[in-house]
């Protein structure tokens, strides 16, 4: 017989292990204060503590915050064992690879930036292996390891098959596992996701605020997006829930396209002639203010059928907000004011991502993190 109550006893623990490793991720807290955030009672948060410091995920800190106790506080804080091990995450995108080594607090220990063609090989894997073996051999040690390495990567992930499906970027590298590729060369698990999934994740990994259902729609020179559903992200049976940009839709004309060729900054820059790159969209941009000529009319349009995709999607999913992400937040409230005026859903949130200096790495490093953690919780 299944021991229901004893399951969502264990369910309930784990994910409060996992809210108090992100409550940490920013400072240290006194048991009293993580209490009082979790709404725990001190027994239930004491049994909780002795757990994570078994796995040795928490220590006591010797100092509490700005480094001095307060005045008339007895309780010491806990913190983070960033001595716990390290993390790699890295992003293939882009005409850079970002690559962080971090400890398990998420503090940057190392980082280096390799410059890419427009399309990844299998001769710049080999080159972001070596320099991770570099980045490496710096800081680890018999005791302080590397734990697991998360990649970023645009297109079609398969989660299944640690593939990539059908993307421009990756020039003999679709049949490559990437989870096999880089566990194969460092011992350690490696998950790969899409990087706009990794954006959503740093987006809700931001505070414990997590409840609200919500999809983030990435306007770049793609166009494509993630969803948040029930405290997490909803990727489909094969990672591809937020492939937004490949839905059908028929074009201005009435004939059959998708919304990448109609909503993406490229498809825009195409019908305006223009080059399908970083300079041809600030031109794009600047001829907006222009309100009659041809560039207001694309965005226009791209507006309109962005509009009419998010109606879809929300009735679809049933979520209460929707974040936009991508080179198109340089239009700020322009562009937003116009989406929101044609969706005409008071109910609905819709505003620009809140995380800034690089989401898709930052969603990878606390993605590694959170993997590692949920790796040790299931062997305990």
């Amino acid at each position: 017989m299944v021991d229901i109550k004893g399951k969502a006893q264990t369910l309930a623990r784990d994910l409060n292990i996992k809210l108090i490793m992100r409550l940490l991720s920013d400072k240290s807290y006194s048991r009293s204060e993580l209490s009082k955030a979790l709404g725990l009672s001190n027994s239930a948060l004491t049994k909780i503590v002795g757990e994570m410091m078994g796995m040795s995920f928490i220590v006591q800190a010797s100092s509490y915050n700005d480094g001095t106790l307060p005045r008339g506080r007895k309780e010491i804080g806990l913190k983070i064992n960033e001595e716990y091990g390290m993390i790699f995450a890295f992003t293939l995108t882009g005409f850079e690879i970002k690559i962080r080594l971090c400890s398990f607090v998420g503090a940057i220990l190392c980082k280096r930036t390799i410059v890419a063609e427009n399309t990844i090989t299998s001769g710049t894997l080999d080159s972001v292996v070596i320099n991770m073996r570099e980045m490496l051999s710096e800081y680890e040690t018999d005791s302080f390891k590397l734990l697991g390495i998360c990649i970023g990567a645009v297109g079609k992930v398969n989660t299944k098959t640690k593939t990539l499906v059908k993307s421009y970027k990756y020039k003999d590298c679709e049949n490559i596992d990437f989870s096999e590729y880089f566990t194969s060369r460092f011992g350690v698990p490696t998950i790969i996701s899409n990087i706009v999934s990794l954006q959503m994740y740093a987006e809700k990994n931001q505070s414990l605020n997590t409840l609200a259902n919500s999809i983030m729609l990435h306007v770049d020179y793609g166009f494509g997006g993630a969803v948040w559903l029930g405290n997490k992200l909803y990727e489909g049976d094969n990672g591809f829930a937020g492939e937004f940009g490949m839905i059908p839709v028929r074009d201005a004309d009435g004939k059959w396209s998708v919304y990448e060729d109609i909503c993406s900054i490229n498809s825009m820059l195409k019908k305006a002639g223009l080059k399908l790159d970083k300079e041809s969209f600030e031109i794009f941009v600047s001829k907006l203010k222009e309100q009659d000529g041809r560039e207001a009319k694309i965005l226009e349009q791209s507006i309109d059928y962005t509009a009419v995709l998010i109606k879809g999607l929300v009735k679809t999913f049933d979520v209460s907000e929707i974040i936009i992400t991508g080179g198109i937040s340089v239009l700020r409230e322009e562009y937003l004011d116009k989406l929101s005026y044609r969706i005409a859903d008071n109910s609905l949130t819709i505003r620009y991502s809140t995380v800034r200096g690089g989401a898709g790495i930052i969603g990878a490093v606390k993605n590694a993190i959170d993997h590692v953690v949920d790796d040790a919780i299931s062997k305990r």
